[in-house]
């Protein structure tokens, strides 16, 4: 007969493990049947523990912490559905390589396949969107079996991290009695010594293999840099790792004249000088601009730029080296090379490699005279914009002044669509000390106020989450999170309300229906919904705005209030499609103007092309 103790001693070592791996993040999703591993977090001082309701708003949650500490938050959840509804974060994790454990209690083997309430078949639950999945089996009392079970838990916090991070699944069955139960009896007080012998001894360390560039590889990359004076340095959405490899990239920049044209999200990019947005870049007007570019080097993953896609596929022959830490970036399957290792070591070596040659030539163009002047397009565009009034009323000018109300150490978290475009053109308005965040994983739209919850809680820094309303509506119950009263600085939340997926009328899609068909409303999904009142259900800061009117003083006073602040501002539906049209039109007579050889400035053609962004916007109307 086991132990009356046996479920509370081996939850007890079970938790003493996930401790000595490293984990100090728990988020539950309150049920009973993991009761035994909720009571051994709670013995366990160095292990902060969230409760949160809604499952899918606990992994989001969870996943935003991630992001910040590079370390895997633990996700713990009851038997049934409720592990099911942590797949969307878990998948997201897994693509966008960031650490997550999972751990599903679940029903002993007596009651599986007999009808049992809240019981599901939990084995691979998340299928091959998990690095690992271990079933630990129900409690045993024998000390190789409980050596075993710690091992076990060990290896897979570990597989988070290592080598490639991502989500690990755990499923741990549990038999009654749930609640903590004290030895009894001898058998129990042997139990419990045997465990606390266990707890003493230091988890088996797995030291990481280490990720060495190939020196061929940089040294025959290094010859093509030589040969090839005319190319950029590209790169898309990143973890915040990638941030430390800035001045590696600035240095690579600055010794081969190659412009880095990043996503706002690469961590590379913004917040600099001359910061080109990257989807703007390479528009249609002024793609020709680029048309002399020889070599393209890609840092870490692709960028998400649908016009470099584009542009790249118009080029065959063109030149393009991979960098990254592992896997294959390359949904175009046309880079010539992937050079794979730590980018903190590859990228010094690249350099070293390059100035080792000697000096470049003296005589060669480092930045191509149209790839310079498409900047030059770039930045009066940008300088032009600014000076709008700002009684226009557009998404653009909302992100603008936003960004430009940034705290120099907050973090900027973007949602998907209409959002990480508009910011990523405003870029170079951002504090050099700003942290872009995104869920580009697989750039889906739910959890975003979650994750951005989790971390602003982590990183204790003062956070923007700039999302749309759809995006908003995916994410309601996040409203309540009780981490939210935790928050030692200022989360500002900035829902960009123009009633539905906007994105879709930038798309192809657009063209076939049109407007606000009644086909068209199945891809953008009209609501005529406002925030006003689930704030006030959740007791949340709320401001309501039409476009920018009076927008900076709620800015300047929500970054000093602390806490969250709910602001919506409502635009017109079809006012980021006029804007779009009116900006292109002004790249395009830039580019005229360029390659006509003629001064950027010209009877004002720039500044009455910008203005019209403005009009537009109101001829738009709400």
């Amino acid at each position: 007969m086991s132990p009356s103790n046996l479920q509370t001693e081996w939850a007890r070592l079970w938790a003493d493990t996930v401790v000595q791996a490293g984990v100090g993040e728990v988020v539950v999703s309150p049920g009973s049947r993991s009761t035994p591993f909720v009571a051994a977090c709670l013995e366990r001082p160095e292990l902060r523990v969230h409760s949160i309701v809604d499952e899918r708003s606990a992994a989001f949650f969870a996943l935003g912490q991630a992001r910040v500490t590079g370390a895997p938050t633990m996700l713990l959840c009851t038997s049934g559905t409720a592990g099911a509804h942590y797949f969307p974060a878990v998948i997201e994790a897994f693509y966008a390589a960031l650490p997550l454990l999972v751990v599903t209690a679940d029903r002993p083997p007596e009651l599986q396949g007999c009808g049992a309430s809240q019981t599901i078949d939990q084995r691979d639950l998340y299928g091959r969107h998990v690095r690992s999945f271990i079933d630990l089996g129900v409690a045993r009392a024998d000390a190789r079996s409980l050596a075993a079970m710690r091992s076990q838990v060990g290896q897979a916090i570990r597989q988070c991290c290592l080598p490639v991070p991502g989500p690990v699944h755990i499923n741990a069955p549990a038999r009654k009695p749930l609640e903590p139960v004290h030895a009894e009896d001898a058998q129990g007080r042997a139990l419990a010594r045997t465990v606390e012998a266990l707890c003493r001894q230091p988890l088996v360390q797995e030291l990481p293999v280490r990720e060495e560039p190939e020196i061929e590889g940089v040294a025959e990359l290094a010859r093509s840099c030589r040969e090839l004076p005319k190319g950029i340095i590209v790169a898309g959405p990143a973890a915040m790792e990638q941030r430390r490899v800035r001045q590696d990239v600035a240095a690579l920049s600055e010794l081969c004249g190659y412009p880095v044209l990043a996503d706002l999200a690469s961590q590379l990019g913004g917040g600099q000088p001359g910061h080109a947005p990257l989807d703007a870049l390479f528009s249609e007007p002024c793609s020709e601009l680029l048309s002399e570019v020889q070599l393209v080097l890609q840092v870490g993953r692709a960028p998400t730029s649908s016009r470099f896609g584009r542009w790249l596929d118009a080029r065959p022959d063109l030149e393009r080296w991979v960098l990254a830490e592992r896997g294959v970036h390359d949904p175009w399957r046309s880079a010539r090379a992937h050079l794979r290792g730590s980018l903190h070591e590859t990228l010094p070596l690249l350099v070293a490699e390059l100035a080792a040659g000697g000096p470049l030539p003296g005589d060669r163009q480092r930045l191509p005279a149209r790839m310079s002047g498409a900047r030059l397009v770039l930045d009066r565009l940008q300088q032009e914009l600014i000076k709008l009034p700002t009684h226009r009323n557009s998404e653009a000018r909302v992100v603008r002044s936003l960004l430009q109300s940034l705290p120099d150490d907050a973090l900027l978290v973007l949602g998907n669509s209409l959002a990480i475009r508009l910011a990523d053109l405003w870029g170079g308005l951002l504090p050099a000390g700003v942290s872009v965040l995104s869920q580009r994983g697989v750039a889906g739209i739910d959890g975003l106020l979650s994750g951005a919850v989790g971390s602003a809680l982590s990183s204790g820094r003062p956070t923007a989450l700039l999302l749309g309303d759809v995006s908003m509506l995916h994410d309601l119950s996040a409203l309540g999170l009780a981490a939210l009263d935790e928050l030692g600085a200022s989360l500002l939340v900035v829902v960009l309300n123009n009633e539905g997926g906007r994105i879709f009328n930038h798309l192809p899609i657009a063209e076939v229906h049109g407007g606000d068909s009644a086909e068209m409303r199945l891809w953008t999904t009209p609501h005529q919904l406002r925030f006003e009142q689930v704030a006030a259900m959740f007791s949340r800061t709320y401001q309501q705005r039409n476009g920018s009117d009076e927008l900076e003083p709620l800015l300047v006073k929500a970054w000093t209030s602390g806490g969250l602040t709910l602001l919506e501002l409502v635009v017109p539906r079809h006012a980021s499609v006029a804007a779009e049209e009116a900006l292109l039109s002004a790249l395009e007579q830039c580019r005229a103007e360029l390659l006509e050889g003629a001064e950027l400035v010209s009877s004002g053609g720039l500044d009455a092309a910008c203005s019209q962004v403005g009009e537009d916007a109101d001829v738009a109307g709400c």
